[in-house]
C-alpha cells in the first residue's frame, strides 16, 4: 500500500463527506525466477518474455488502516468512526508516473482519481485518510484498488487493500447457560442487505453476518471458504475486543471486484479453532455453471494431472496443473486460438496462446504451470482460459500457495 505526503479532497453526499485518499494493497514483485508453463501439442516452453522495459524493483508494500498516522493496524471500526488512515510504503517509484485510487464502497465504485506521482522514490505515506468529522464514515465494506500508469511499467506497483466500518456498534444477544455459540449465519450482497442464497452470474461480493455470543476475547476464528467441495480459502483471526464478546458480525465477506466471484456451489464454515463445536456453517451459490453452456466448465487444480483437486497448496509445489472440460466446440475446431492467462498477486505473469486441437468434446490435463528448481512462488493466483474472438467461452479460477 502506499500514501500521499498530502491531502486530496473530494466531496461526496453534498458536504457531508470529503475524502482525502490514497491506499495501496500488498503485491509481490514479480521473482525473477519465473516458472514455466506447459500444455499443448506445442511441448513445454517458457511463454515469459522476461521483463523488458519493466520496473521490476519498483512497488508499493505494507498497506495498513488506523485511526491515527500511526495507530495499530486495523481493518474493523466501529460505527460512528469519524477518520480512518491509509499509511504505505513505496520503493523506487519514478517521476514519470501516475497514481491511479479505485476506491469501492459495499461492491460499487465509489471514487476514481488519478494524479501525478510528487512523492520521491522511495519512503513511507501515513498523512492520507478518508473523515467525516459530522456524521461519521459511511458504515459498510470498504474495498481499495491503487496502481501506477502505465501499469506495463510498474508491474508490481498495484495493490489492494480492504477494511470494514461497522453498521452498529455489537449489543448483548441472549445465550442460554452462558456457552459461547454461533447461530444465524446467513449471506447477502451487503453487511445490512437482504438474506440471499442464490447469487447472480459476475457478482463482485458476497457478505457473511452471524450471531454470537460469550466468545472469549483472543480465541482463534477460522473460516473456511469452499467451491464444489474443495477448500479454497482459509483465514485465521483473532477474536477483537472491539466487537465484543456477544453481538453480530459483519465484516467477513468473500469478493473479487475485477472479475466477479467465480460461478459455483459455496460453503461457508465458521468455528473457534480451540472450540471447535462452536461453530455456523452455510452454503450458497453463485451464478449457473452447466456444461457445454460456455464451452468451458469444472476447472480444477492439482499437483499431478489426475489427482485430488485442490485450492490450497502448501510447501512451494514444483507444479501445479489446471484441469478442465469442454463441450460443444463443433464450430471452432480449425484455426481457433485458446489463450491462457495467469496472475499472481494481481499482476499479470505469464501467458500462453496455443492453436485449438482437442476437438468437440472432451477434457483437458495437460496444462501446468512449474519450477521443478526452486518451487513455485507463495501467493494468490488466478487464471483466464478462454477462446479468443468466442463469447462465452471464458472460463476463471483461483488458487493459493503458502
Amino acid at each position: 500500500m502506499s500514501s500521499y505526503r498530502n491531502r486530496h479532497h473530494q466531496q461526496y453526499f453534498g458536504a457531508a463527506l470529503i475524502l482525502v485518499l490514497l491506499a495501496i494493497l500488498f503485491a509481490y514483485p514479480p521473482a525473477l525466477n519465473v516458472a514455466k508453463m506447459q500444455g499443448g501439442p506445442t511441448g513445454t516452453e517458457d511463454p515469459n518474455t522476461a521483463f523488458g522495459g519493466m520496473n521490476v524493483n519498483s512497488y508499493f508494500t505494507d498497506l495498513s488502516f488506523s485511526i491515527t498516522p500511526d495507530g495499530p493496524a486495523m481493518n474493523y471500526f466501529a460505527g460512528g468512526t469519524t477518520q480512518i488512515y491509509a499509511r504505505w510504503n513505496y520503493i523506487n517509484i519514478g517521476p514519470e508516473a501516475r497514481v491511479t485510487r479505485h476506491w469501492y464502497l459495499n461492491g460499487q465504485l465509489f471514487i476514481n482519481r488519478s494524479d501525478p506521482w510528487t512523492y520521491g522514490a522511495n519512503g513511507r505515506l501515513n498523512s492520507i485518510s478518508i473523515f467525516d468529522f459530522s456524521e461519521g464514515l459511511t458504515p459498510g465494506y470498504w474495498h481499495v484498488v491503487i496502481f501506477l500508469e502505465p501499469q506495463a511499467a510498474y508491474p508490481a506497483a498495484v495493490l489492494e487493500g480492504d477494511f470494514v466500518i461497522a453498521d452498529y456498534q455489537p449489543g448483548p444477544q441472549p445465550i442460554p447457560n452462558g456457552q459461547p455459540a454461533f447461530s444465524n449465519l446467513t449471506m447477502s450482497s451487503s453487511a445490512a442487505g437482504a438474506t440471499t442464497f442464490q447469487f447472480p452470474a459476475g457478482t463482485p461480493l458476497v457478505s457473511a453476518r452471524w450471531d454470537y455470543a460469550n466468545i472469549p476475547i483472543g480465541a482463534l476464528m477460522v473460516r473456511e471458504w469452499y467451491r464444489y467441495g474443495v477448500l479454497f480459502h482459509v483465514v485465521e483471526e483473532a477474536w477483537s475486543a472491539n466487537w465484543g464478546s456477544s453481538g453480530r458480525l459483519t465484516h467477513v465477506a468473500l469478493y473479487d471486484y475485477q472479475n466477479g466471484l467465480q460461478s459455483g456451489d459455496y460453503q461457508l464454515r465458521i468455528y473457534l479453532k480451540d472450540r471447535p463445536d462452536v461453530q455456523a456453517s452455510v452454503a450458497f451459490s453463485i451464478g449457473q455453471q452447466q456444461p457445454g453452456a460456455g464451452y468451458f466448465y469444472n476447472l480444477t487444480f492439482s499437483t499431478s494431472a489426475d489427482g485430488q483437486a485442490q485450492g490450497i497448496f502448501y510447501n512451494r509445489p514444483a507444479q501445479i496443473f489446471a484441469r478442465w472440460d469442454f463441450a460443444n466446440v463443433t464450430n471452432f475446431v480449425d484455426g481457433v486460438t485458446v489463450q491462457r492467462r495467469w496472475y499472481r498477486n494481481g499482476v499479470l505473469w505469464l501467458t500462453r496462446n496455443e492453436t485449438w486441437t482437442y476437438g468437440v468434446n472432451g477434457h483437458i490435463n495437460n496444462v501446468s504451470i512449474y519450477d521443478f528448481y526452486n518451487g513455485l512462488l507463495p501467493g494468490s493466483y488466478y487464471v483466464e482460459i478462454e477462446l479468443l474472438g468466442v463469447q462465452g467461452s471464458l472460463i476463471t479460477g483461483t488458487f493459493e500457495i503458502r
